[in-house]
């Protein structure tokens, strides 16, 4: 895929959350998983940023505010 192309989806995805057309959870799922296709398509590694799947986000219902990420690194 070009990088246009990932810049329209990024795109799409930015502005499906600021129409308040998807939660922040959603946003912040779709946005993740886009980053990483984009990482393992240029950098050719599954997990090329040094941290694990399991990274949690919490984040409380109806909240505006950023969420909580706890980030672990692989051994």
């Amino acid at each position: 895929m070009s990088e246009i192309n990932y810049s329209n989806l990024l795109r799409q995805i930015v502005s499906s959350y600021l129409a308040h057309r998807m939660s922040r959870v959603e946003y912040l799922a779709q946005r993740r998983g886009l980053l990483e296709q984009i990482d393992r398509e240029f950098n050719g590694d599954e997990q090329s940023n040094g941290w694990t799947p399991s990274e949690t986000v919490n984040q409380t219902p109806d909240s505006d505010s950023s969420p909580d990420i706890t980030l672990v690194p692989k051994p």
